[in-house]
């Protein structure tokens, strides 16, 4: 099967299949013609990290973050969405409230999207550090080898959750989450 797709339709496919659960077997090629190869072998989806001629292959992005900051991750996801950290990078996270279902039901929703990611954004504000799905998300994060930015919430002191207290924080500004961005995946 090949689809072909307007780019900015290609990074929202590529985000939508990094999020399903039945796609625990597939690949998905994007050529550089904006055509969609998807194939299928044994492994976690995976999208194939290749050159395109000045473009690269999308970079999905998970936000974590504390629910009260709510409007800090959406002003992070509406820079993402407008390219302002890039045009190869795609936002990921919950989308839907599994709270009520337990708490093994939340990692078993929560590890597959920071599974999929290339790199975790974690929102630090007052609370940050002492907030449980927060840790959970970090250390998730640091088992699979993922790209860990702490971004400071403007007017918030609180400190770095525990496993990045080493990580330098990044300013809540999209220039300078886009450079630490781009400096950390190469």
């Amino acid at each position: 099967m090949t689809v072909t797709a307007h780019p900015l339709i290609a990074k929202e496919f590529c985000a939508i299949l990094l999020m399903m659960p039945w796609c625990s077997s597939a690949r998905l090629m994007i050529r550089s013609d904006m055509k969609f190869l998807p194939t299928w072998g044994s492994g976690r989806l995976s999208i194939e990290h290749q050159r395109l001629g000045r473009q690269t292959m999308p970079h999905s992005v998970f936000i974590s973050y504390v629910f009260e900051e709510r409007p800090y991750k959406d002003k992070v996801a509406s820079w993402i969405e407008g390219l302002r950290l890039g045009s190869n990078v795609v936002v990921t996270y919950e989308r839907a409230d599994v709270r009520q279902q337990g708490e093994q039901e939340i990692r078993n929703h929560l590890r597959p999207l920071i599974q999929g990611c290339a790199a975790v954004f974690v929102l630090v504000g007052d609370t940050s550090h002492s907030r449980k799905w927060i840790d959970y998300e970090v250390s998730v994060a640091r088992s699979l080898h993922k790209i860990v930015i702490p971004i400071r919430i403007p007017g918030t002191r609180g400190g770095l959750p525990r496993e990045i207290q080493n990580e330098h924080e990044v300013v809540f500004e999209p220039n300078a989450i886009a450079n630490a961005l781009r400096d950390r995946l190469r």
